[in-house]
């Protein structure tokens, strides 16, 4: 199983179509092959070569195999990751740099192992700059519990102080 979260610098129509070609261009070159690691770099190339414009996008991608649970998280200049086991909250750091700043590819890789009943959670930097980490980890602990997902993203977008993007990925590992 796969999931994507890429995230254009600003507000604009370009950092949607950014953020839009990065995904789909992993989608397309994962159909050759699931060296992750490997496009993400071709990626990168061709954003230095054919952007002329300062142009970059975060990169946030797990893939987990359904057999084994084990998970590979990449991170290209997204935020924290989080992953809920018992009611109890595990961070996924941030890292990496983001997609088409630098001419190598800077990237944060993680072998993690999964359980049966975990629930992963990516999100864009519009949600997760409101919080402070221990603060949306609280807000997970305790509402996660009486909430469901849909109203716990609701939920912080309210409290969002600016107009940003607000995206959140919720996987359940079954």
């Amino acid at each position: 199983y796969i999931a994507i979260l890429s995230d254009g610098m600003g507000h604009t129509l370009k950092s949607k179509t950014t953020s839009k070609a990065i995904v789909n261009a992993i989608v397309s070159l994962l159909k050759q092959d699931d060296r992750i690691l490997k496009h993400i770099a071709e990626i990168n190339d061709i954003f230095k070569v054919k952007m002329v414009e300062e142009n970059y996008a975060t990169l946030d991608f797990v893939s987990i195999n359904r057999q084994t649970l084990i998970g590979e998280i990449v991170k290209c200049g997204a935020v924290h990751s989080f992953v809920i086991r018992n009611q109890e909250i595990i961070v996924i750091d941030n890292g990496g740099i983001p997609i088409g700043v630098i001419d190598d590819v800077n990237y944060c890789s993680i072998s993690f192992k999964f359980e049966k009943n975990d629930i992963f959670i990516m999100m864009s930097d519009g949600i997760i700059e409101e919080f402070k980490e221990f603060n949306l980890s609280h807000q997970i602990k305790n509402e996660a519990k009486d909430l469901s997902f849909q109203e716990l993203f609701n939920h912080l977008v309210s409290k969002m102080k600016h107009l940003d993007d607000a995206t959140m990925i919720v996987l359940e590992i079954l």
